[in-house]
């Protein structure tokens, strides 16, 4: 599976959790969201629980400070994995950092390393303006092709900046904002079409193949004789 590109924050700790969406329930409007190595169930989870990761950050040159809100790698039991948990910096000795995390009393702080901390990820979580789904059915004619090259499909996922697209038997479920379903529509229309005219050439490179193979038989079985001329001499 791609590398996640949403986090979940679960209600009980104010932690984000990385997670893949894989749905959106209109009736409901919940997402439904899958974990990154299946450590949990997926769920259905309400939007404004679930925002885009971070962008990457050069962790060398970043220097947090007293007071600034961050975020801390912990975990809350041995069974799970690390989340990414709401905290501020209270005191900073040599390479130790006193965190505070929010939402919870000082009973529970702790005194980490800057590699066990990132800058606050101030992503919002998606809203109904962020949701649009569809369903792009392909020809029956392109079936074995989408089944057994599915890289070339699930890779509109980060080109066209979706949330999700998973192939089913006869069609391709997309999750994303209106423009980038729509855009990945289109992709995919220049996609089936390309792949329709390949797949009719390859057709009629066989059969020009076989027609040659036919006259070359025909001309290997074909009788042949042979003449001996000879000069006469006056």
């Amino acid at each position: 599976m791609l590398k996640p590109r949403y986090e979940h924050r679960c209600r009980e700790t104010f932690a984000w959790y990385a997670c893949h969406v894989v749905d959106h329930l209109a009736e409901s409007n919940e997402l439904v969201v899958r974990f990154a190595d299946d450590w949990k169930e997926p769920l259905r989870a309400s939007p404004e629980d679930v925002r885009p990761c971070p962008d990457d950050v050069d962790l060398e040159k970043w220097a947090p400070v007293e007071g600034e809100q961050v975020e801390a790698k912990a975990r809350s039991e041995e069974n799970q994995p690390f989340g990414w948990w709401p905290c501020t910096v209270k005191c900073i000795k040599n390479d130790f950092y006193l965190i505070n995390f929010d939402g919870w009393n000082d009973t529970y702080n702790e005194i980490l390393m800057k590699d066990m901390l990132r800058p606050r990820n101030r992503k919002v979580g998606l809203t109904n303006a962020h949701l649009e789904s569809a369903d792009y059915v392909y020809s029956k004619e392109l079936h074995e092709w989408v089944q057994t090259h599915p890289e070339e499909i699930t890779s509109l996922t980060f080109i066209c900046d979706l949330f999700s697209l998973h192939i089913n038997d006869d069609s391709i479920k997309l999750l994303g904002s209106k423009k980038t379903v729509r855009k990945t529509q289109i992709l995919l229309d220049m996609i089936s079409t390309q792949r329709m005219e390949l797949m009719k050439l390859e057709v009629e490179v066989t059969g020009n193949q076989t027609k040659i193979k036919v006259k070359q038989k025909a001309l290997s079985d074909a009788c042949c004789e042979e003449f001996v001329f000879f000069k006469r001499k006056y």
